[in-house]
Formats: structure tokens, sequence, C-alpha cells
């Protein structure tokens, strides 16, 4: 995954919310299809473990959450939270549909989810994101 530096973090906050969203659950798709080795040892390594795993996640997994709770925050704050959702829960359920995905696509092989271009990918997981926000479940204004 690229790091968040501050001028990404810039240019992610210029971005629609959808935009937003489908730029990072496309930069985690991209960056696991790069190096499918890294995922594989990072999971063994979890799994074992090992101290490295952890450190790992805080450090870029920490700035993609952050960075989707405030815009989460910002969402709420501007269309109203829905019933039982805090911006931090929510940021987690998003990055676990990313990342749920590149695990059944990477470890699990998929056929399916292989075959499919990350971009579209993630736009269906922001698109599944949004309708569940949405009160009764239909799309948001974002």
């Amino acid at each position: 995954m690229k790091k968040l530096t501050g001028s990404a973090n810039e240019r992610l906050d210029r971005l629609s919310d959808r935009a937003f969203f489908l730029r990072i659950a496309t930069l985690v798709l991209e960056r696991a299809d790069r190096d499918e080795a890294f995922l594989r040892l990072f999971l063994l390594s979890a799994l074992e473990g090992h101290e490295l795993s952890r450190q790992f996640y805080r450090a870029r997994t920490g700035r993609l959450i952050a960075a989707m709770e405030r815009r989460l925050t910002a969402i709420f704050r501007r269309d109203g939270r829905p019933a039982g959702l805090d911006a931090a829960g929510a940021a987690r359920a998003f990055f676990s549909l990313a990342f749920g995905t590149v695990m059944a696509r990477t470890i699990l092989e998929d056929a399916r989810l292989r075959q499919a271009e990350p971009k579209r990918l993630a736009a269906n997981l922001v698109s599944v994101f949004f309708s569940g926000m949405a009160p009764g479940g239909g799309s948001t204004r974002a």
C-alpha cells in the first residue's frame, strides 16, 4: 500500500465521498496484486504471533483507517449518523470488506475475484458499503 503522506491526504480530501472510498479500496486491492508474496508473509507472521505484523498493521492500516474515520465523521455530521453506526466501526468495516476481498482473491484464489479488475471490485465494495449506511439500505447522497 502506498504510504499516506500529507500531500496524499490532501489529494484524498478533495475527492467526493464515494471517490475517496473508491481510491482507498483500489489502493488496497492493487497493492495486494503487485505483491502477493508480501501478503502471504504478512499473514504468516501474524499467525505466528510475530510483533512485526502488528507493527505493520498499526503503521500502514492505521493511517488508512484514521483517514476513513475522519471522512465518515464528516459524512455523519453532514448527513446524519445512521442508527447504530459510529465512524470508527464503519471505517473498520469498510477496511474489512476490502481486506476480505484481498484474502479471497489472493489466498483462497477465488476464480471470479481473480478475474475481476481491481477497480471494478473496488467500485462494488463502495456501492455495498454506502448502500449499507443508508436508511433502509438505499443509496446515500455521498
